[in-house]
Order: structure tokens, then sequence, then C-alpha cells
């Protein structure tokens, strides 16, 4: 586990406030790749359950949030 990267994503270069994945993915695929990040990172013991549920739900809003907004 990096040790100074986003609390997010896991990469370096930037905190969990700026990361680029609290805007909605522009595609489905990008999507479930994001959800994927999560769930590996879990199995690699780099974030807890509730960490990666809290994840899954912000990334399953911003999704959400998207397609209502494209919508309208």
């Amino acid at each position: 586990m990096e040790l100074f990267g986003c609390f997010r994503c896991g990469n370096p270069g930037h905190w969990r406030d700026a990361c680029p994945l609290r805007q909605a993915a522009p595609t489905l695929a990008e999507h479930e790749r994001r959800l994927r990040l999560y769930i590996d990172r879990f199995v690699d013991n780099d974030i807890s359950t509730e960490y990666k549920r809290e994840l899954i739900a912000e990334e399953h809003e911003l999704w959400n949030s998207r397609k209502k907004g494209k919508a309208a």
C-alpha cells in the first residue's frame, strides 16, 4: 500500500478531495473499472470492508447523478 497515496484511489500526487474519481465516470466501462478497483483494494487489504462499501456507494451515487443530469 502506498503510504502517501490518495485514500480514494490509492495513487500518489493528490489528496482524496482532489481525486479525479470524485467525478462521475464518463462511460459504463469506466464506472465498472472503478468498482473493480475498490474491490481489488479490499482484497489486497489496502482498505477495510466499511471503506470499500463507502467508496462503492459513492461511485454508484456519482454514476446515478450523471445519468439523471444527462436526462434533464
